[in-house]
């Protein structure tokens, strides 16, 4: 059964009896605790504490503008109260018991049509000579099928947590360093190579690019190849690159696995490390190489040509 709406000279005589701190879901001081209070129920669960005042022989009313279940009701310490009554938009309570001013009893109560949220609680607090005579609830149902569309999406994102974790969880069951390398068969008896490469020896830079690559060092082992490089600040945007191809002489291409950093390099004063790792494989292919990268807009922003990767 609908409830009906609560009329708008209800709410404007409400308004202007109790003034505008009436409406804040704030819990009063003890000294000038408003008479009529009122809440907002939001679809999503929150950790919003809603406390209301009682007194013993004082009336506090809660009037709802969705239809509640009258007959499920739970109140703690209920023989405290002479007078509890609920019709399907109304709750009354008259404390009678004697509760030192300070003692809280929760009440909570079910709204009838299904939706969420189901229920709401209030935290009552007894007070010595105050009492909140009115308390308006209002409440904007969400459907069940929303509800449960959030549920899955939740459980959806937890999958992909769970499987992360495992991934994870299965690295760590190797050893870190050069015996998780040498376990994950990334590492031969060869050991790691480096080489360092310098600009006009080991390779070239076109003179108009910014930033300008200063040096560069190649780490490689038998499946894997670091080019790491240390770039020099000419410029006031930061580099963030979406993409990079080491291309062989003859147009093979590495596996580019990663850049590091993943975010943007902002070049300092002087100079700033980027990182590039590609499979190797342990296939010879003919240098010298061609190393690109490409900015998040689609602009090359690096092109280091003639690199001498090997000895």
């Amino acid at each position: 059964m609908p409830v009906p709406a609560l009329s708008p000279a209800r709410f404007l005589a409400l308004a202007l009896f109790a003034g505008s701190p009436a409406f804040a879901q704030v819990s009063p001081s003890p000294e000038d605790a408003p008479r009529v209070r009122r809440f907002e129920l939001r679809s999503e669960p929150g950790a919003e504490m809603r406390k209301v005042l009682i007194s013993r022989g004082l009336s506090t009313t809660f009037f709802f503008n969705t239809a509640v279940k009258p007959d499920v009701v739970e109140l703690e310490g209920r023989e405290h109260f002479h007078r509890v009554t609920v019709t399907e938009d109304m709750l009354t309570l008259i404390l009678s018991g004697e509760l030192k001013p300070g003692e809280e009893l929760r009440l909570r109560v079910f709204f009838a049509d299904g939706a969420e949220p189901a229920s709401v609680d209030f935290l009552l607090v007894v007070h010595p000579s105050h009492a909140e005579q009115q308390v308006e609830v209002y409440r904007q149902p969400r459907s069940a099928e929303s509800c449960r569309q959030q549920a899955r999406e939740a459980d959806a994102r937890a999958w992909r947590c769970e499987t992360e974790l495992a991934r994870v969880r299965a690295k760590q069951e190797r050893p870190d360093g050069l015996l998780g390398l040498r376990e994950a068969g990334l590492l031969d008896e060869a050991g790691v190579a480096v080489r360092a490469l310098f600009p006009n020896q080991d390779f070239t830079q076109p003179p108009e690019e910014v930033p300008r690559v200063l040096h560069a060092t190649v780490y490689r082992s038998w499946r894997r190849l670091a080019l790491e490089l240390k770039l020099l600040k000419t410029g006031t945007e930061p580099l963030k690159v979406a993409r990079a191809e080491l291309v062989a002489q003859g147009g093979a291409r590495l596996k580019v696995l990663r850049v590091w950093p993943p975010e943007p390099v902002f070049l300092g004063p002087s100079w700033q490390h980027l990182s590039v790792e590609a499979e190797w494989e342990g296939v010879f292919l003919p240098g010298p190489y061609t190393l690109e990268l490409w900015d998040v807009d689609g602009r090359r922003r690096v092109t280091l040509q003639g690199l001498i990767l090997t000895h």
